[in-house]
């Protein structure tokens, strides 16, 4: 006796109802056999990839808290896994910095792991350079890192018992003059000179012009300057108030030309009195042309 259901399969009843379940539970089982050799094999390769990771993780981790070689085979590892390695060094701003005090400063060559390079260590370095005055370290992943470089500006040289050396806007110095590479300078004479050349740069800056003949200049008594420019002529400054001074020599020069005579001395010691001592061989010139020996 058979019934029919209501999608119109007529289907046993009694140990022929059973067989059937048997056979359907039997398909369903190979079915699920030829399935799990793929899923496993996925599940098997996925969990070989993390288990690379977690074993360079610990190995790093541990590398990193004794400071053991595993921990530079860790940064290795990951870096040639993600492609982080220093293929190209780019420097900017650097004018007097030797090359290889950069690179020995940096501790970075090609093919090194960025991975936990520490670009702040590496500025603290640069930094300490003579010539630094500011620095920034940046690595631009995957494989770049860049050192701007911000430098003092050499503007005169002092000499003193250590020797010959470059001095910036300040008077700080920034580097001996070994090889005479800024012979090209003003050269600061006399005890104090480093530490007043601040206030006498500050007072020269606004006369480009003067800045620009100036040859050297000597700090006299810890008190005043004499200023010696390139043709020759000397000026001696007053102790007190030489902007005003500079401001008279300034305009001497505009309408005067005294800066070209071969030799000579202005003395603008005295405020209210300006004395020329001219060559005896001077000839006629804009500076006599017109006036007397005291002004």
């Amino acid at each position: 006796m058979s019934w029919r259901n209501p999608r119109g399969r007529s289907e046993p009843n009694g140990s022929g109802d059973a067989i059937v379940r048997t056979q359907a539970a039997l398909r369903i089982a190979l079915a699920n056999l030829e399935q799990k050799p793929k899923l496993w094999r996925r599940v098997l390769e996925g969990a070989r990839a993390w288990a690379g990771v977690f074993i360079i993780l610990a190995l790093a981790s541990v590398g990193y808290v004794y400071r053991a070689p595993v921990w530079d085979f860790a940064q290795i590892q990951i870096a040639k896994a993600t492609g982080a390695e220093v293929d190209k060094i780019t420097v900017e701003g650097a004018q007097y910095s030797s090359p290889d005090d950069l690179r020995t400063a940096l501790q970075l060559a090609k093919g090194d792991s960025l991975v936990a390079y520490n670009t702040s260590s590496a500025r603290e370095r640069v930094e300490a350079l003579p010539w630094v005055r500011l620095a920034a370290v940046e690595k631009r992943l995957p494989d770049v890192v860049l050192l701007t470089v911000y430098e003092h500006v050499p503007l005169a040289r002092v000499e003193d018992d250590d020797g010959i050396w470059v001095v910036n806007k300040d008077g700080t110095k920034i580097e001996e003059d070994v090889q005479n590479r800024f012979a090209s300078l003003p050269l600061l004479h006399g005890e104090g000179a480093p530490e007043a050349a601040a206030t006498l740069f500050a007072m020269l800056t606004t006369y480009p012009n003067l800045m620009a003949q100036l040859d050297g200049a000597t700090f006299v008594g810890k008190r005043r300057w004499n200023l010696a420019f390139k043709s020759g002529v000397m000026v001696m400054l007053p102790e007190d108030d030489a902007s005003a001074a500079l401001v008279l020599l300034g305009r001497l020069e505009a309408t005067r030309h005294v800066l070209a005579l071969p030799s000579g001395t202005i003395d603008l010691r005295l405020s209210e009195r300006i004395t020329l001592k001219l060559p005896a061989d001077v000839g006629a010139n804009p500076v006599t042309n017109g006036v007397e020996d005291k002004i």
